[in-house]
């Protein structure tokens, strides 16, 4: 198994990076990760405003996966995340939904251990980690790590975790992966603007597959599809990720849009990843425990042909 290293993180996604290594479809890898300050709160001490805000985000890539091209879309398995023995979490005044009501700034530092995470003496959370960043070089213009888009990016997705599979639309040649930005626990929306950022690293495969057709990512676990969208405007984002769901909806069961306008809005559930990044991500999830489904999504990791 390949080990790619955490030594020259990167701030952007950007398609004329050089990567850091080049792999086959199919080939199993561990990347390792800073957390998103890049190592540079240590202790409660450190404020978020005495750091440099230039090194926030950091990205371990770009990963060449060979026979890749536009097209294409990856699918990533992940495998395992292992994370570091303690989390931070930084608050200012104006991060998060509720940022104008932060009087004064503040740093946490909690312990992890295999099982649950210290809060306080008197709550006790389980370990849950996930990616809050990872995506695929767009292409054109390079684009800032904390930027989520239709190639992935700072989703902040908590069902991105041990188990999952995310399929990425390939917009240049070898995909050109990215990840970081590790939590510990995160829940839904993200509210106060951080999770329990942490380092740690990813077990994870790639696969590319040549017979699908996506233009935005989608995530496959325990048997739950999540059509991913991100945009500036919450309501444009919940109607891409519809629009996504209604489309594989009438592939997937031959079916008209005004039937498929009319499943998804039984069967779908909106549910919103973050409301912190420059765009907000939202997902529509469709689980099979209500709607059978035989889908490429949750098809086994070989490499699909014409």
């Amino acid at each position: 198994m390949k080990y790619i290293p955490k030594d020259c993180p990167k701030y952007y996604l950007d398609e004329l990076d050089s990567p850091v290594a080049k792999i086959d479809s199919g080939e199993k890898i561990c990347v390792d990760l800073y957390d998103t300050y890049t190592g540079q709160i240590s202790s409660e001490n450190i404020l978020r405003n005495s750091i440099d805000h230039r090194r926030m985000t950091p990205l371990t890539g770009p990963v060449y996966i060979n026979d890749s091209e536009p097209g294409d879309v990856l699918r990533v398995d992940i495998h395992e995340i292992n994370v570091a023995p303690k989390g931070v979490m930084p608050l200012a005044h104006g991060m998060g939904t509720l940022g104008d009501q932060v009087d004064h700034i503040s740093t946490k530092v909690f312990s992890v251990s295999a099982e649950k995470i210290l809060f306080s003496k008197q709550i006790h959370l389980p370990l849950l980690p996930m990616i809050g960043t990872i995506g695929l070089a767009p292409a054109g213009d390079k684009v800032r790590a904390f930027t989520p888009g239709d190639f992935g990016g700072n989703m902040d997705f908590n069902g991105i975790n041990p188990g999952c599979s995310i399929f990425f639309p390939i917009s240049v040649p070898g995909g050109l992966l990215y990840l970081g930005d590790l939590h510990a626990i995160q829940g839904d929306g993200e509210l106060s603007g951080t999770g329990l950022e942490i380092a740690g690293s990813v077990m994870l495969t790639t696969t590319v597959i040549r017979n699908l057709q996506l233009l935005r990512p989608v995530v496959y676990s325990n048997g739950t599809i999540s059509f991913i969208a991100s945009h500036r405007s919450l309501e444009k984002a919940i109607t891409i990720a519809i629009d996504d769901s209604i489309a594989w909806l009438r592939k997937e069961f031959d079916l008209d849009f005004s039937d498929a306008y009319r499943l998804v809005s039984l069967v779908g559930n909106i549910r919103i990843c973050q409301l912190v990044n420059p765009k907000v991500t939202v997902r529509l999830d469709i689980s099979n425990n209500v709607l059978d489904f035989n889908s490429l999504f949750d098809g086994g990791a070989k490499k699909q042909n014409q």
